[in-house]
């Protein structure tokens, strides 16, 4: 079985074992966590294996998501051609044979994604993707598509000695566990449950339809979408919502029972405050446009983008750009990118990152390690742009490319590309917007 968010634990297993699970499945990165956890050695870390973990009632078999192709699947082939995204599947795959099988040993690659969330980004809701993904696959010689089951018949077992706790999101439980919110949440949840369980014990008699209403109440109370809501992960116009529907099960379950119901659950869980991910830059900087963190005060003050926290309901493993920086000086615009891997430019020639410009002007600036690749025809000439990649990315635009006098708002947004197709773009929503003073007049935010 896959667990509702690829959540597993040991614990968890010994239960599924218990039931009569054969195999679970989680993300790749758990794999490497407990290994590390297991005293295993990390260096013949290979997610394309099924694993077997010995519980204290039996086995059961792993499998460990491989998030990177999943992640195009789920996250970036839905704006691409479905001939060019299909190949650049089939290369992924056939590499990761070349690579990852060496010595003739069968290769298993788990592409599972949680839920359907991303058909609906695709032409046709992805019907002529999946059409010609299966095709592919199903005439390409060196790959068999398997179920589960048969690649447990097919391919030998590693051991594991350790399983870490963690989901398919960054490899942990903190979505749904440790915010102040989660905890609550969590706590009525038991709450309820434990009046269930008495209320049994205590009354034999009782109606089944009405045990039967009081705990479909709590099986679906115990969906995982409802915690995903609470704490600040992800904050959005319903979280008040989604947090009436949730309490209003837990609810159901004392009424079923005919038991009244605890204030507390009278009460919201959720604050109701938007996560703010964007922040105002504090005043003018001016800083040295090199690719580098010059020094640590050098962008302090600045305006900033956290793309880590604005994920919105389709998580990326692992995403690309990690944060944006924004801020002015009196002839300037300044912008830095930060990649959650250092030198991602530099180490990825394929790669570039794509400035979208919405107003006041429109037009896209691409740039790569090699420099400035295109601009629209009102930015100039490329020397009239300063450019630093290194470790991050560092641009410096003059005021005058966007008003005569220096004052006004610039909107803007970031895409990083590959081989001319987009990766990702941040901010998903509404643009960033940096005000800027006039020659020689000083700004004041509102903060």
């Amino acid at each position: 079985m896959w667990p509702s968010e690829g959540a597993v634990s040991e614990a968890a297993l010994e239960v599924m074992a218990r039931q009569g699970v054969a195999w679970a499945a989680t993300d790749e990165q758990v794999l490497f966590g407990s290994l590390a956890k297991g005293g295993q050695s990390t260096d013949q870390y290979s997610p394309y294996a099924p694993y077997e973990y010995q519980t204290a009632v039996g086995p059961i078999r792993l499998f460990f998501r491989d998030h990177t192709l999943s992640d195009r699947i789920g996250f970036i082939y839905s704006g691409w051609d479905e001939e060019k995204a299909v190949g650049d599947f089939m290369d992924q795959l056939h590499h990761l044979a070349d690579t990852a099988g060496a010595g003739s040993r069968d290769v298993v690659a788990p592409i599972i994604l949680d839920g359907e969330n991303c058909w609906e980004y695709y032409r046709h809701d992805g019907d002529t993707f999946l059409e010609l993904l299966f095709a592919r696959l199903a005439s390409d010689p060196a790959i068999t598509t398997v179920t589960m089951a048969e690649a447990m018949q097919k391919v030998p077992a590693l051991p594991l000695k350790s399983v870490q706790a963690g989901s398919w999101i960054n490899h942990n439980l903190r979505v749904w566990i440790g915010h102040p919110e989660d905890n609550r949440s969590w706590d009525l949840l038991w709450e309820a449950r434990h009046a269930f369980s008495v209320f049994k014990q205590e009354h034999p008699e009782a109606d089944p339809a009405r045990l039967a209403a009081a705990e479909k109440s709590l099986l679906v109370a115990e969906g995982s979408d409802w915690n995903w809501w609470y704490g600040d992960e992800h904050r959005g116009p319903q979280n008040e919502v989604f947090d009436l529907i949730y309490r209003s099960h837990l609810m159901s379950v004392y009424t079923a029972l005919g038991l009244p119901v605890p204030g507390s659950l009278f009460s919201p869980i959720t604050s109701g405050l938007p996560e703010n991910f964007a922040t105002e830059p504090e005043g003018t900087i001016t800083p040295t446009i090199d690719g580098k963190l010059t020094h640590y005060y050098e962008w302090l003050g600045a305006g900033r983008f956290d793309c880590l926290k604005a994920g919105n309901a389709m998580h990326r493993a692992a995403p690309i750009v990690s944060q944006i920086f924004y801020v002015t000086d009196d002839r300037h615009l300044y912008l830095r990118v930060d990649f959650t891997a250092k030198r991602f430019l530099l180490d990825n020639p394929a790669a570039g990152l794509k400035l979208d410009v919405v107003g006041p002007r429109k037009g896209e600036i691409l740039i790569s390690a090699r420099g400035i690749e295109a601009l629209p025809e009102w930015a100039g000439d490329k020397v009239d742009i300063l450019l630093g990649v290194e470790e991050i990315a560092e641009i410096g635009l003059k005021k005058a490319m966007f008003f005569a006098d220096g004052k006004g708002e610039v909107s803007f947004r970031f895409a990083v590309v590959e081989n001319g197709e987009v990766m990702e773009v941040w901010p998903q929503g509404e643009p960033i917007r940096l005000l800027s003073a006039a020659y020689g007049e000083e700004m004041v935010w509102d903060l």
